[in-house]
């Protein structure tokens, strides 16, 4: 959503996104968001995948091809350790909730 409100796309064919994450869940559960969220999606090839083995990497690169504007979203490394921690010791459910109680700029480090 923070990609929609600095791009501004105009159409569903605005957007591209590069992700780079593990290439395993939860992390590639941001692709669904994503998908939800922007109208980027895997069917469209608006979305690329790039496999990197450091979890603490994770990071989400938004263009508006029309404009040529950009962001992008890198995930705080502390992120990771948390979430791991609360759904090993509870659930993932309880680490979502405690990712959605967050501000934004505790999740992400932006870069335009």
């Amino acid at each position: 959503m923070r990609a929609v409100e600095v791009l501004k796309p105009q159409t569903e064919f605005d957007l591209r996104c590069i992700v780079r994450t593990p290439a395993k869940t939860p992390y590639t559960c941001a692709l669904d968001g994503i998908q939800a969220s922007t109208q980027c999606t895997l069917g469209k090839f608006s979305i690329k995948l790039e496999h990197v083995e450091n979890v603490g990497e994770s990071s989400y690169l938004f263009e508006n091809v029309k404009t040529g504007r950009r962001v992008e979203l890198r995930l705080r490394p502390h992120v990771c350790k948390v979430v791991e921690e609360i759904s090993s010791s509870k659930s993932m459910e309880e680490a979502s909730k405690w990712v959605l109680s967050q501000p934004l700029g505790q999740i992400f480090e932006e870069r335009l």
